[in-house]
């Protein structure tokens, strides 16, 4: 995995999803749809997502209030497994999600300011 060895979070959205936490590959979740939150909020760089939202886009199949307890165990999980990195999950309200990205390191979004920069 290429990326930024002293970021205590890397995430490589190119390719395969890879997660390393402090340098050691996030342990098995119980389901591949916590990587897929995790990429989901890295990809708002920080910004706030709407639970709703993110229940529904990972859930399409599931009825509303299903979605929304599956986002709970799915986000208890995934707390789990990011271990001392899990206060980066925040709620900054009750209806929403962020993940907080400072001093990680997110192959996609460093490729996305290089292109800005004209790199």
């Amino acid at each position: 995995m290429s990326g930024s060895p002293s970021s205590a979070l890397t995430l490589c959205l190119f390719g395969p999803l890879e997660v390393l936490v402090q340098g050691e590959p996030l342990p098995r979740l119980r389901s591949r749809t916590g990587q897929w939150l995790l990429a989901l909020l890295a990809l708002r760089g920080g910004r706030e997502v709407e639970r709703s939202w993110l229940a529904g886009a990972l859930w399409p199949d599931s009825s509303h209030s299903q979605a929304l307890v599956a986002l709970r165990v799915t986000l208890a999980d995934l707390r789990r497994a990011l271990g001392p990195e899990a206060e980066r999950l925040r709620s900054p309200h009750p209806q929403s999600l962020a993940l907080d990205l400072s001093g990680a390191h997110v192959d996609l979004l460093a490729f996305d300011r290089a292109i800005a920069a004209g790199e």
